[in-house]
């Protein structure tokens, strides 16, 4: 997972950083599904590599064959049948596997990849109508 990427590059606050990755994650699990979870990981990964001047439209479909390889490594790895879960720890490996393929991550490239996880999962949970089940129970409750 992203907090064990952290550590591997002997980074400090390798909690603070995943839990700011992942924070909007978990407040939004149950209004992401599969299928956005999926163009939510698609689209950090080509962020990503757009920034780190790695994709172009020249690199842009070996760029993509590489990413789904890694998902599909990761994914047999990961998902069980019987777990719906372990589909999003087998995407989301196989992004971070992609990422750590592209180049060596700077602390700066570590929290830029956790700034397109917070963003790109709260941008997907509010485009699905739920974002942020803390705030939506204060308003409701505050309505009330």
């Amino acid at each position: 997972d992203f907090k064990k990427v952290i550590n591997a590059q002997n980074f400090d606050d390798a909690d603070l950083i995943a839990d700011f990755a992942t924070r909007t994650i978990d407040q939004n699990f149950k209004v992401v599904s599969q299928d956005v979870a999926v163009r939510v990981y698609a689209n950090i990964a080509a962020n990503y590599a757009y920034s780190a001047g790695k994709l172009t439209s020249k690199t842009a479909e070996s760029l993509a064959k590489q990413y789904a390889d890694s998902i599909t490594e990761t994914a047999k790895q990961y998902v069980n049948k019987d777990d719906p879960k372990t589909k999003f720890t087998g995407v989301g490996e196989g992004v971070i596997n992609f990422i750590l393929s592209l180049q060596k991550l700077t602390l700066n490239e570590v929290w830029q990849v956790a700034f397109l996880y917070q963003s790109q999962f709260l941008l997907a949970a509010v485009e699905v109508g739920g974002s942020n089940d803390i705030y939506d129970q204060c308003i409701q409750e505050a309505n009330n």
